[in-house]
């Protein structure tokens, strides 16, 4: 049973203007909720028990609002010290340096979903899995996947033909404990040898895919709706998807 989340919430989210000048992303209000309160929330109903932050930017803005809305849980703050100059792979290389290796989901703290998306992939019997977006557009910042007969990614990138996709992951993915020591070994390799700090966490998925260490297979969230927000743009559907979501 999966009781731990890593959830990544270091990075400015530039392309978002002036809604996110002075507070992080996930501080955004959706409804009556803000983006994080309502991750939160779900994984809390889904039965998580402990969650792990990685924070950077206005870092004490997240810790407050968490500490001060939500007890009885395990709580674990850690930080990404150069959040300005690496990228999400920097994020999770110190929550899996930092912490103790159990199966765990991860969580870009951009993404709005419904409840299912967790129910889908928690459920399914695979120790490495992760939530595929079919419907919509792709294009070229979608992060995409390729996959084989039995669902198993065998191509996860920005740069894989839209065409030719699975789908666009969204950014949920689950672990197990020997990928957790797996990832940390593929991330300090990346990072600490190779000097290679601006990678998406998705290289090191990659390179575990590649060299047969893990097996990450794809689950389709549909007709459940997710979206990451990135822009502007990304804000104000997620604002008109939430009176659309039902069973939530």
């Amino acid at each position: 049973m999966i009781e731990k989340a890593i959830i990544l919430v270091a990075g400015m989210a530039i392309r978002m203007g002036k809604l996110t000048k002075y507070k992080p992303k996930c501080m955004l209000e959706l409804g009556n909720e803000l983006i994080l309160e309502r991750m939160l929330r779900i994984l809390i109903a889904e039965g998580i028990k402990e969650f792990v932050f990685v924070l950077g930017f206005k870092k004490d803005m997240i810790k407050y609002f968490v500490e001060n809305s939500f007890s009885g849980y395990k709580f674990t703050y850690l930080e990404n010290n150069d959040y300005m100059n690496n990228n999400n792979s920097y994020s999770l290389y110190v929550a899996l340096k930092n912490t103790e290796a159990k199966p765990f989901l991860l969580l870009d703290g951009d993404i709005v979903f419904n409840e299912k998306c967790i129910d889908i992939l928690l459920e399914n019997g695979n120790s490495d899995a992760l939530l595929v977006r079919r419907e919509g557009d792709m294009g070229i910042e979608e992060m995409k996947v390729l996959i084989d007969e039995n669902y198993c990614v065998k191509s996860i990138s920005k740069e894989i033909d839209p065409q030719k996709a699975y789908g666009e992951s969204i950014g949920i993915e689950k672990f197990s404990r020997n990928s957790h020591f797996k990832m940390l070994d593929e991330l300090t390799d990346l990072i600490e040898n190779k000097k290679e700090v601006n990678n998406f966490y998705e290289v090191a998925f990659q390179n575990l895919i590649n060299s047969n260490k893990i097996n990450l297979f794809a689950f389709d969230i549909s007709p459940y709706k997710a979206l990451e927000i990135d822009t502007e743009e990304d804000y104000s559907n997620a604002i008109k998807f939430m009176k659309e979501w039902k069973n939530d």
